[in-house]
């Protein structure tokens, strides 16, 4: 056949439309057969750097010294909690990330960055708690509907939560999810509701049917080898996900359906995200996750924009796992950026 052009809204894609032989592995093998390789994480913060050199038992010290120097915006306790957390200091990085709410500049983003950090320091009442004032504060944004009902379906899932909790998590996190999915949204946020369609159809069969709000005609459960699901902490930041699959194929905005079965969202032109990639039969070989930016924020209160991709094996399956993969943006970044990489191969 003869070449492609695809053309995009903000550049021209060309590849060629010819079949391509593919080898997949079983659900049951996937999960073992990936090796997920992440980029470091490597701020380039003065006070982080103080606070690495500082002996410990200056580190107090030197601490208040950066605070008093630093701390002119929530951005100087977010970056030291997640210092903190990394230096498996869990206590001292939940107080920091606290703090950060202190600040005059603090806003709803601060919230939903305070909340989201709660959930990965292992807060999750906490998270709640800051997640559910974020809706109540943010009516026209599904973003914070759809990051509520992620944090109810995590401690569901957490190991002990009462029967009667996990049943009533579930339930309301079906219930917000079901609103993101049925409101009318602004379009820059078109495509959410597809996401949202993933992630209530998985929970849905945990739920007495009685309690399922979706339209039944809405109810199907798509299992997939690999579902990636970049989301990003800024609302001013435009963000795109790209994937680089092993026949040379990129899903991308322009190319949202790729040759080996790839399936790319909506360009989510909003805030936030999230920007969803499905490929229901992975074939061998490395995959890059990638996160195209062209609207970056310069001078955020939260500091840097942090982008976050999801990365799901098996999803909707008995053996589901996932692992995040996070990178930082410094305020001049305005091109493509390497989350992280990971390769299916042939078990050992």
């Amino acid at each position: 056949m003869g070449e492609l052009i695809v053309t995009g809204q903000r550049r021209e894609e060309s590849h060629q439309d010819v079949p391509i032989a593919v080898s997949a592995f079983s659900s049951e093998s996937l999960a073992r057969a990936i090796q997920v390789e992440m980029e470091p994480w490597n701020p380039d913060r003065p006070y982080l750097k103080a606070l690495d050199a500082a002996a410990p038992d200056r580190f107090e010290a030197v601490l208040a010294a950066m605070e008093a120097e630093h701390a002119k915006s929530p951005a100087f306790y977010l970056d030291v909690a997640e210092w903190l957390f990394r230096k498996k200091r869990g206590a001292e990085a939940v107080q920091m990330a606290l703090s950060a709410l202190d600040m005059p500049q603090a806003n709803d983003a601060t919230l939903m960055v305070v909340g989201d950090r709660m959930m990965r320091y292992g807060q999750v009442d906490r998270a709640l708690w800051l997640l559910d004032r974020l809706v109540y504060l943010t009516p026209d944004k599904p973003q914070p509907l759809r990051g509520l009902a992620l944090a109810l379906i995590a401690r569901a899932e957490q190991p002990g939560t009462p029967e009667a909790l996990r049943t009533a998590d579930y339930r309301r996190a079906a219930d917000l999810l079901n609103k993101v999915i049925v409101t009318p949204w602004e379009n820059a946020y078109d495509g959410i509701e597809m996401v949202s369609l993933m992630e209530i159809n998985r929970i849905l069969p945990r739920l007495p049917v009685k309690d399922r709000p979706l339209d039944p005609r809405l109810i199907a459960l798509l299992d997939v080898d690999l579902r990636v699901v970049l989301e990003w902490n800024t609302d001013d930041s435009d963000m795109d996900l790209w994937v680089l699959e092993p026949s040379g194929d990129t899903a991308i905005y322009s190319n949202p359906r790729t040759r080996i079965g790839g399936r790319l969202s909506n360009d989510m032109t909003g805030g936030y995200g999230p920007e969803e990639y499905l490929l229901r039969r992975a074939p061998r070989g490395e995959y890059q996750i990638k996160a195209n930016v062209y609207a970056p924020d310069a001078l955020d209160p939260n500091g840097a924009t942090t982008v976050r991709a999801r990365l799901y094996r098996n999803w909707g399956r008995p053996n589901e796992s996932y692992e995040v993969l996070e990178i930082d943006l410094t305020p001049d970044t305005d091109d493509t950026r390497l989350i992280g990489k990971f390769r299916v191969g042939r078990l050992e």
